[in-house]
């Protein structure tokens, strides 16, 4: 098992991944790593990877005028962000920045939309676990819209 593979295997996200996926995933993986205040990703830019964090933080955020920015969730390491690589027309819907120091593994989404059309119960795994993340992208986007609606009302 190569060094990617060992690492990927000890991320929540793969933690039980059949060995042959975890393969194939791992070649669709590099170590990327991000200082305090680097954007991993920006809203409405081209979305091609996602990333699995390996250490450090990174919030979510969006642009709401006249609010400001807006953090939507914050991730540490043995968290998954991003979802727009999976689906056409493959853009960023938050910017992604990192709050502290931050390692992970960059996943190219091109790479393994690839790979699902030559395995398909590797893409049913992976999209089984995407869904866990969309899920929870929602849930979070609910509770700060309402949180919005509590601190400045309807108007």
């Amino acid at each position: 098992m190569s060094q990617e593979q060992r690492t990927l295997h000890g991320h929540p996200f793969f933690h039980d991944l059949e060995p042959r996926h975890l393969a194939l995933v791992a070649g669709c993986a590099h170590e990327v790593s991000f200082s305090a205040g680097d954007y991993l990703a920006r809203e409405g830019h081209p979305a091609d990877h996602f990333f699995l964090l390996l250490s450090g933080g990174v919030r979510m955020e969006t642009s709401a005028p006249p609010l400001g920015v807006l953090g939507i969730l914050s991730a540490g390491a043995g968290e998954v962000l991003g979802f727009n690589w999976i689906y056409p027309p493959y853009k960023w819907s938050f910017d992604y920045r990192a709050t502290v120091d931050t390692r992970a593994f960059q996943m190219d989404g091109r790479c393994l939309r690839g790979e699902f059309a030559q395995d398909h119960e590797l893409g049913y795994q992976l999209m089984t676990r995407f869904s866990a993340v969309l899920g929870r992208n929602l849930d979070a986007t609910h509770l700060q819209i309402l949180e919005l609606i509590h601190e400045h009302g309807t108007r």
